[in-house]
């Protein structure tokens, strides 16, 4: 005999995020602040951002860590 799995399996419910641990929110916000920090860097050596914007945004990121 075989068995089915239904569309609801458990695999589906670790994958949203709404129904996620907070501790895998917590990685999820820190890995998503990380990203957000390098392209801000990026950007401000290009010199799309000025030093003053950089910083600015540079601490509101840092501030959610």
């Amino acid at each position: 005999s075989t068995t089915e799995t239904s569309p609801d399996s458990t695999a589906t419910e670790t994958s949203n995020p709404a129904k996620a641990s907070p501790a895998h929110q917590a990685e999820q916000t820190y890995s998503t602040v990380v990203e957000s920090l390098r392209q801000l860097k990026a950007l401000h050596d290009e010199g799309i951002l000025t030093d003053d914007e950089y910083k600015t945004k540079r601490q509101g990121l840092a501030d959610q860590l």
